[in-house]
């Protein structure tokens, strides 16, 4: 928790330095040790908030999930005496089983989120009982927490997702046949109808507001731009195939109502620097992926270049007003980005629209300051090139979406 929250303080960047060397010491040294669910807890919070430690920090709490065999609690949620607490102690042993189950949810919740982002396989089986079954937990409870309704919507939205990584393939490089436009239909019925249910159950938080619902939305955006970006893989410099006109066309919207979300929902900007790297991730590939579009599609997705490139620079001033430490996800996604975009500018010949007062501030100088002379090469397979930071940190998101979609990012652990 102390690493956690000195990630997300940008006035002593040096408190994180030495509450994450005090973790990852605390975790190297416990390796061979036996833990309690607490110590599992914590490597959980560390794996969806701290990014450059977050594959690591996964596999090992779910390797000891495994030892504690957290996800055979899930069977106590069936048991009737345990349901209706008619035996001394039955109660407290039916909310222990629903705490241990809940804390499996979270891991399953982070391996499918870091599975997408690294493009690899999942450590946890999506087979077993508490998945297959999850409306156990779901009904479970006469009114079910918010605590519980936020983890369980992902859940059941990452099972389809999972569906999807799994239908389409992950490494392949190959265009998508023609074929696939049935299943990219079901998909997309699956996604609308998982959104149309979870989002009436969603209502105002006491500490956060309207943000649930904001994120919810959020992550309805985010698996709609994932289903429909595997339609460009393979193309190159190739025009979309006809039949996969509406899928690349809902995908492209989607990315655009992210970038919306962040300018015009206040209770999303509010939170926005201490939700999971994921969003940030996220949101950086629906913004690599709209200037991609910009460049290769514009004519067949009649896109309005202009616009689009002033909405991601409206995003960029938003978050580089927003103060967050130099390791933070939102600067580097910041940095990476505005290079992204001035590059884009330079390739086609427009001036730069990165003119706000933010981009000139520290880091974020460097990127605004790229020269016109990048060149776009349609036909490189690795849109969204790395190398070009001149001297910036590792600034992207970790990761490089080569052929507009999600390869094998590599992270520094160091």
């Amino acid at each position: 928790m102390c690493a956690v929250a000195a990630f997300h303080d940008a006035d002593n960047p040096e408190r994180f330095d030495v509450c994450n060397r005090e973790y990852r010491r605390l975790v190297s040294e416990s390796l061979f040790e036996k833990q309690d669910i607490e110590y599992i807890r914590a490597l959980c919070i560390g794996a969806f908030w701290l990014p450059d430690a977050s594959r690591i920090l996964l596999s090992e709490a779910i390797r000891r999930a495994a030892d504690h065999q957290l996800h055979r609690h899930f069977h106590g949620l069936s048991e009737p005496y345990l349901v209706a607490g008619s035996t001394p102690g039955s109660s407290q042993q039916y909310h222990l089983a629903r705490d241990r189950i809940r804390l499996w949810y979270l891991l399953y919740v982070c391996d499918q989120h870091l599975s997408i982002l690294h493009n690899r396989d999942c450590i946890i089986r999506p087979e077993k009982d508490a998945i297959e079954s999850r409306e156990l937990f779901v009904v479970g409870e006469s009114s079910m927490p918010s605590g519980d309704t936020r983890p369980m919507s992902q859940v059941s939205l990452l099972v389809t997702m999972g569906q999807i990584k799994d239908a389409f393939g992950s490494e392949q490089s190959r265009p998508l046949s023609r074929s696939s436009v049935v299943q990219l239909s079901h998909f997309a019925r699956e996604l609308d109808q998982w959104y149309s249910r979870w989002s009436a159950s969603f209502e105002p938080d006491q500490y956060i507001g309207s943000f649930p619902l904001a994120g919810l939305t959020m992550h309805f955006q985010f698996s709609k731009l994932y289903l429909g970006h595997h339609v460009f893989r393979g193309l190159k410099t190739d025009p979309i195939p006809p039949y996969f006109l509406q899928a690349a066309t809902t995908a492209r919207e989607a990315a655009l109502t992210i970038f919306s979300i962040i300018l015009d929902n206040q209770s999303f900007r509010a939170h926005i620097v201490g939700m999971p790297a994921y969003f940030h991730i996220m949101i950086s590939f629906a913004g690599h992926f709209l200037l991609e579009l910009c460049l290769k599609y514009q004519e067949q997705l009649n896109v309005i270049v202009e616009e689009d490139f002033r909405l991601v620079s409206a995003a960029l001033a938003v978050f580089a007003r927003t103060p967050v430490m130099s390791h933070h996800p939102i600067s580097r996604v910041t940095a990476g980005l505005m290079r992204k975009l001035n590059e884009c500018t330079a390739a086609l010949g427009m001036e730069s629209v990165l003119t706000e007062s933010p981009f000139g501030n520290g880091e974020y100088a460097a990127a605004r300051d790229i020269t016109g002379t990048v060149t776009h090469d349609p036909s490189m397979n690795s849109a969204f090139d790395l190398h070009l930071a001149n001297g910036l940190p590792d600034d992207l998101l970790y990761a490089e979406f080569g052929d507009l979609a999600f390869s094998n990012p590599e992270f520094n652990f160091t």
